[in-house]
């Protein structure tokens, strides 16, 4: 604010000043430099005569008859006047107060008016002015005032005076120059004259006049709110591609061209839908328009952090709505800049508007911060990009204000092959079930698993003759529509299926249409299910419901491009699988095959079974079948009516010794497997398998494989040529007697690749194999912690150690057998010899020697104490004794003071003996006859039934007495030594195993 100057003190130049001068001023509307204020037009202040003291300070509507006291519509960029009446809008400056409020003189204020609107022809400015008369300072009543009024389509020509002031009566209208001068004079003759107010008039304005703004002591007051400055955008990422983006302007929210014709655009498909932008051939104008409640007031200054990456010639390109001061409505233009190579808008090089800006010319070039001086207020309705005519350029992506938008998107990730068994695989009964497990395995409501045609195999799905059953998997498209980006053309040519039969087997893509582009299913937006034949995708494709706006009905057949392109660019694949359709016979899916990734129906192969324990076993060359009928155990395998067919025989030695099996070919020596036995996955111990052999022999593993696609197991024969050392982890390779993939049979390859063509499999048994016209000895084969010995040691005759023992002498066979067995050593002799004094009465403590011998458990641990009192621990036989007690066989006698005792040096009576042996072979439940078999032996002796089950188990014959009469058994007498030997060889005989 310049300091108070009072008009008596003009200058010559002041009161020379000239029309154009004060035009000229007056046209500079927000110059630069110039305060600016807001005041709207709900906020300027009705008054009347009588209250207008009280706001006159303040923007108020002047009172007086037929003067409205409200605006007829607050404009974005001002105030609309109501036509046909007056209104007076002015503002106080303070000085009707305290003349010393403002210093402004008459001069300084007139000359700094100024107005913009969209018709001045009815308006005019109005400087409200009083006389302190007395040089007081202050106002007193009778002192003068006028208000000073002027075209403001001509404030340079005549002023008016509103009440006669010095010499000037009311109503004078003299030239500005004058008015300056006669008021100069009032001033030296009456006092000093102040302004006190300013503001201007419309008088009955033939049309709604839009006033914007008011200029007066440097301050440029807006006749509307200050311009409100957006929130930033939320933050955002989305696509867009080329089906997202509208043709034209019918509807200007969202994506679309804003060119009038001649231009296109299109998305850049790569493999597995992959765009890589939008190529776009000019002229073309690619927009995200604003809905009109979503414009961004004054945010035209956030394009320079927008951010373009493009190839080829492009332009960023922001339409705006801006309010000009003095013009009804908003105006329209697009500001564009060239995109630089950092694609930053900010390094722009320059700016250009479509249409003319206040001091810029169209489409000349101007910086942002000058463009945005130009335009002021504003809305900012969109952001894009622009293409000329002539032009192509592909547009990777567009950032503005935290939004950006990707017209590029990489190809949805790939599906992960996998495995999906039939525990696995859902089984929906209704449309809702389905929805709620879609992206999984399942089967179709229609064509599900109720009946249980589809059971689990090896390896696959089989489906029995006459089943139905459809199986598929969704991509989630059903769910968001780019979930996968593979389109339906390329999935189809995807598509593959492992089976044993693909006669009534057919590939199946459903399919969702988009119609309204909007990239959200909608309710009543159509869908399909395109199906063709596993055998022949290359042929048609058949509709399950017909394509809408298409000449395709349900059930209508085409090439797959037709169908396709009948379907349009906003067609979405949400799935694949397969359809079996009541095949005559079983029909195996093993795998399916879609977007790259193969999910197999069936689990992951078992892993090995541990090794089995270790165990050692004897095989002799009657423990071999000479075929195969009958798979489980040792065996020739080797077919019988092969001509080739060799022989196996015992290489034989000294003493009957067995060194091997003589095996000439062709000969398989197989150890085969019960199903239940066999081995899951392990053919990879063929490599543990130890032969012990001489001459050419070959390791032999036979194995059922499940390979994809077969309903039945197969069979192939793993070998190798066994090393010198005979273990097989050295052999320099395999073959396989089937071909196997990627193997071609009896082909050399190592047993990890053999391993790994097989896939799933079970070892069914192992052993050797020698080839037509090839000799072998095999000694031992080990495989899985079992090694089968296939010698045999010779028995060297067995030599008499008794001196007094003869064949022929009586029980001479049962004494030397016990002899052979290590029962008995005799009795060493004092010349070296041995006898062994058959008719020697045997004693209790060697009886159980014998028993001990025979029957004892190995490693069997005698108790620290004793059972029997007469028995200490160390005694000769006390841990054969304590055995007896232990098993049963012996309580020994019950003496007075509760002990027992088993006299072991007592020799052993018969009926002693008989309890001893009936205790230890006896069958539970036996029953005595009523009759006893011997003539000395009553039913109610104490060991009649011992006695007697001897006689019946032919263990005892008795002595006979004669003709017709029973034989005695002389229970009481002891037992000799030879008795001993006959009765234990016996028992050998009769219940040895």
């Amino acid at each position: 604010m310049k300091l108070r100057r009072p008009i008596a003190a003009l200058t010559a130049t002041a009161l020379a000043m000239t029309g154009a001068a004060f035009g000229a001023a007056a046209a500079a509307q927000a110059a630069p430099g110039l305060e600016t204020a807001y005041v709207p037009g709900d906020e300027i202040r009705p008054s009347t005569a009588e209250t207008e003291s009280s706001v006159y300070n303040e923007w108020h509507f002047g009172p007086g008859t037929g003067r409205t006291q409200s605006v007829a519509l607050q404009a974005r960029n001002g105030v609309e006047l109501e036509a046909g009446v007056d209104t007076q809008i002015i503002r106080g400056n303070g000085n009707d107060v305290d003349p010393a409020a403002d210093g402004t003189s008459v001069e300084e204020l007139i000359a700094g008016l100024g107005v913009a609107a969209s018709d001045t022809s009815r308006l005019s400015y109005q400087v409200g002015i009083r006389v302190d008369t007395d040089g007081d300072g202050v106002w007193e009543p009778g002192e003068g005032w006028s208000t000073l009024r002027a075209p403001v389509a001509d404030p340079a020509g005549n002023w008016t005076t509103s009440q006669p002031i010095g010499a000037l009566a009311k109503n004078a209208s003299l030239p500005l120059a004058d008015l300056l001068a006669e008021l100069a004079a009032v001033a030296e003759a009456e006092g000093p004259v102040y302004p006190i107010s300013f503001g201007f008039l419309a008088s009955k304005p033939a049309a709604g006049t839009l006033v914007s703004s008011f200029t007066a002591e440097g301050v440029t007051t807006r006749f509307s709110a200050a311009p409100a400055v957006a929130a930033e955008l939320p933050a955002s990422l989305d696509f867009v591609g080329a089906a997202q983006i509208r043709p034209n302007e019918d509807s200007y929210a969202g994506w679309h061209d804003g060119a009038a014709a001649g231009g296109s655009y299109a998305s850049v498909v790569g493999a597995r839908g992959a765009i890589d932008g939008l190529e776009v051939t000019g002229k073309a104008q690619i927009l995200n328009g604003f809905a009109d409640e979503d414009f961004l007031p004054n945010a035209l200054a956030r394009a320079a952090g927008a951010r373009i990456v493009a190839t080829g010639e492009a332009w960023a390109q922001f339409p705006v709505f801006w309010y000009q001061d003095g013009v009804p409505g908003a105006q329209f233009t697009t500001i564009r800049a060239q995109v630089p190579a950092s694609g930053v808008l900010a390094e722009a090089e320059a700016w250009i508007s479509s249409k003319d800006l206040p001091g810029i010319t169209a489409n000349t070039g101007a910086s942002l911060e000058a463009i945005l001086a130009a335009i002021g207020d504003h809305d900012l309705i969109g952001y894009g990009v622009f293409v000329d005519e002539g032009r192509t350029a592909t547009i990777t992506s567009i950032a503005f204000d935290g939004a950006q938008t990707d017209f590029a998107r990489a190809a949805s990730p790939a599906p992960e092959s996998g495995r999906a068994p039939l525990s696995e695989i859902a089984n929906p009964s209704t449309g809702a079930e389905e929805t709620a497990v879609y992206n999984d395995w399942h089967f179709d409501p229609d064509h599900g698993n109720a009946d249980g045609s589809v059971t689990q195999a090896r390896n696959g799905l089989a489906i029995a003759a006459g089943g139905d059953a459809l199986v598929l998997r969704g991509n989630g498209n059903d769910q968001a529509i780019g979930a996968a980006t593979t389109p339906i053309a390329e999935l189809a040519a995807s598509l593959g299926v492992v089976a044993s039969s693909t006669e009534k087997l057919s590939y199946q893509i459903p399919v969702r249409v988009d119609t309204d582009g909007d990239a959200a299913w909608q309710a009543g937006e159509g869908w399909t299910t395109l199906r063709a034949p596993a055998a022949d995708p290359e042929g048609d494709w058949t509709t399950s419901q017909a394509i809408p706006g298409s000449s395709f009905g349900a059930n209508a057949r085409a090439p797959l491009a037709e169908l396709v392109d009948a379907l349009g660019p906003n067609a979405y694949p949400i799935g694949a699988g397969f359809l079996v359709a009541k095949s005559a016979e079983d029909v195996l899916v093993s795998s399916f095959t879609a977007d790259g990734a193969t999910t197999r129906f069936f689990a992951e192969p078992a892993a090995p079974a541990p090794a089995g324990d270790p165990l050692a076993e004897q095989l002799a060359l009657d423990g071999i079948r000479p075929d195969e009928s009958s798979y489980p155990g040792w065996h020739n395998g080797v077919a019988p009516d092969d001509a080739r067919l060799g022989g196996i025989a015992e290489a034989t030695g000294e003493h009957g010794a067995v060194l091997g099996l003589e095996i000439s070919g062709k000969y398989q020596l197989l150890n085969g497997f019960a199903p239940e036995d066999v081995l899951v996955n392990a053919a990879s111990r063929a490599a543990e398998l130890v032969v012990d052999a001489d001459g050419p022999v070959w390791a032999q593993i036979p194995v059922h494989y499940y390979p994809e696609g077969s309903l039945a197991p197969q069979f192939t024969t793993l070998r190798a040529l066994v090393p010198e050392s005979g273990s097989l982890a050295e052999a320099s390779s395999w073959i396989t007697s089937r071909a196997l993939p990627g193997i071609a049979a009896n082909a050399e390859a190592s047993l990890d690749e053999i391993v790994a063509a097989l896939g799933d499999h079970d070892v069914i048994g192992y052993g050797v194999f020698v080839d037509a016209e090839q000799t072998a000895t095999v000694r031992t084969i080990a495989f899985d912690g079992t090694a089968t010995d296939l010698t045999r040691a010779g028995i060297p005759p067995f030599e008499n150690p008794f001196e007094d023992i003869a064949e022929d002498t009586k029980f001479g066979t049962e004494i030397l057998w016990m002899a052979e067995q290590g029962l008995t050593t005799g009795f060493r002799q004092a010349d070296g010899t041995t006898r062994f004094d058959g008719a020697r009465k045997v004693t209790r403590e060697a009886v159980a020697a014998f028993l001990y011998r025979i029957a004892a458990p190995e490693g069997y641990t005698a108790p620290a104490t004793s059972p029997f009192a007469d028995v200490d621990p160390g005694d000769q036989f006390y841990t054969e004794i304590s055995w007896m007690h232990e098993a049963g066989l012996s309580t020994g006698t019950k003496q007075a003071d509760g002990t027992r005792t088993f006299a072991p040096k007592s020799t052993m009576s018969r009926e002693a003996f008989a309890a001893f042996m009936y205790r230890m072979e006896a069958p539970t439940g036996y029953t005595a006859p009523k009759a006893s078999p011997f003539a000395d032996v009553r039913t109610s002796h104490r060991f009649y039934k011992q006695i007697a089950w001897m006689y019946e188990s032919g263990l005892s014959t008795g002595t006979r007495q004669g003709a017709g009469k029973k034989p005695i058994y002389q229970p009481l007498s002891k037992l000799t030594r030879q008795a001993t030997a006959a009765f234990l060889f016996r028992s050998d005989q009769l219940f040895s195993d």
